[in-house]
């Protein structure tokens, strides 16, 4: 299928646009380092559970590469959930999409050539992304929590980034299953340190958590391991841009959240730079091939 890859990682922002009220629910019975805790150690029982197969076959590329996935995803969940104490949810949102810009300058730091239409869409995936963000004006100056956020969009573009790379040279369930370890570890050393034992609240947190841990944390790592193996890193920043669009929907529907006019035309915006990246060049090509023309 021409667009597999694309509709995969379309599929995975979906599950991830759902977990914003699902998290904010959530919260509510636990702090931020224990609810890491808790979602990535469920979500390791069920990737031992799952791919127990595989995991027998683990080598040692595939622990390297699991480990390296595992710390730039902590590290960005790290630096967000900080760095939200000290600034705006709207700054915070907006500053984490930047993670757009930063994988085509990995890329171009590597000699991968950045393509005109990528930058159009770069450009026009932010504006989406400020329109969704900032309701009145755009706050000005950069704070201590806005550092830390862009220190959580730099972690996940180099996520993406060191995805591309690797997706083809390893086993997938390998490196799901090693970094979600690796995250779940980071969790609760930190959740020891600042917060004690994390106590859960009522089965509905633990539904929540069970939630998190097999479609927005399992699957979704699956699908984009999966999904980057046909996509390339910039592209794929592209699309997870739609995270918020998703975000805002799944808050109006499930959580009551006020979806405005202005939202709405930057998920446009959003779904605009997307169609122009990924539909541009092949519908070229197929008026270039005479597909439109008369028969």
């Amino acid at each position: 299928m021409k667009f597999g890859g694309e509709l995969l990682l379309i599929f995975i922002t979906i599950i991830w646009g759902t977990t914003f009220a699902v998290l904010k629910t959530a919260l509510e019975s636990l702090s931020p380092f224990s609810l890491i805790a808790v979602r990535f150690t469920m979500a390791t029982l069920l990737g031992f559970l799952i791919f127990w197969k595989e995991i027998k076959g683990i080598n040692k590329g595939e622990i390297k590469g699991g480990i390296i996935l595992g710390l730039l995803l902590a590290g960005g969940l790290i630096f967000q959930i900080t760095g939200l104490k000290y600034t705006t949810a709207a700054k915070g949102a907006f500053l984490t999409g930047l993670a757009v810009i930063f994988v085509p300058f990995f890329d171009s730091l590597v000699g991968i050539k950045v393509k005109r239409k990528t930058i159009f869409a770069v450009f026009f995936a932010i504006l989406g992304t400020a329109l969704l963000s900032f309701e009145r004006d755009l706050p000005y100056g950069i704070n201590y929590g806005d550092f830390l956020v862009l220190l959580c969009a730099l972690c996940f573009a180099g996520y993406i980034f060191v995805l591309d790379k690797i997706a083809n040279k390893g086993n997938t369930y390998c490196y799901t299953v090693v970094q979600v370890v690796v995250v779940g570890v980071i969790g609760w050393v930190l959740a020891l340190i600042f917060d004690g034992p994390p106590k859960i609240g009522n089965f509905t947190v633990v539904l929540e958590l069970f939630y998190l841990a097999l479609f927005a944390t399992i699957l979704s790592t699956v699908l984009q391991t999966i999904g980057q193996k046909k996509v390339s890193g910039q592209r794929a920043a592209i699309i997870f841009t739609l995270e918020p669009v998703f975000g805002a929907i799944f808050a109006y529907l499930l959580i009551g959240e006020r979806l405005t006019l202005q939202q709405l035309i930057g998920s446009i915006v959003i779904f605009t730079a997307i169609l122009y990246n990924e539909v541009n060049g092949e519908l070229l090509k197929l008026i270039k091939k005479g597909v439109f023309s008369d028969r």
